[in-house]
């Protein structure tokens, strides 16, 4: 994944050497892309993930964008913000995602920059308001890995109208679950 961004990176750079040693090749390529009819939506060539330890397959399963798509901003925004909610899901509540888009003539290249950050685990875990006759299972404990699905399957063993609080402690990566009955 890394190649991806290092050719990013050089055509960009050398995008802009020759732009700059090339007399009128910059004017060039703005007049091809504005002479007569409007320059066409640009097609994606790549998309890349940048970042240490992401479920990578997942990634790519969340996005909208990829090879041979139209790209599009509001496309790319919605793309960062499932990125960032898959990384959430698995634990990573404090993940950060840019996108950075290089255009070519070639295509345009689409990089996610994601920055994971801690995975939290859970912390406490209290059961509220639970029927004295009957005592939920609950199926998560301190130290699990704080997953989206791991609460709401605890959340369902509590009970259908359970809801889940949680509260995270940024400076220990926790997450204190209170599952509440109804």
């Amino acid at each position: 994944m890394r190649s991806w961004l290092v050719l990013v990176v050089l055509a960009v750079v050398f995008g802009g050497i020759v732009s700059r040693q090339v007399p009128g090749f910059a004017d060039g390529l703005a007049a091809r892309a504005t002479h007569g009819a409007p320059a066409a939506p640009a097609t994606v060539a790549a998309v890349a993930f940048d970042g240490k330890g992401l479920p990578l397959a997942q990634l790519r399963d969340a996005v909208a964008t990829r090879a041979g798509s139209v790209l599009d901003d509001a496309t790319l925004a919605g793309d960062r913000d499932l990125v960032r909610a898959t990384l959430v899901a698995r634990g990573y509540l404090d993940a950060s995602v840019d996108t950075a888009v290089t255009r070519l003539p070639r295509g345009a290249y689409v990089s996610f920059a994601v920055t994971p950050g801690a995975l939290y685990h859970v912390g406490r875990v209290r059961v509220v308001n639970a029927r004295t006759d009957r005592h939920p299972v609950v199926t998560i404990a301190s130290g699990d890995e704080a997953l989206a699905s791991s609460i709401d399957d605890a959340r369902a063993h509590v009970g259908a109208a359970a809801t889940a609080q949680l509260r995270a402690d940024r400076a220990r990566a926790t997450v204190d679950i209170d599952l509440v009955a109804p």
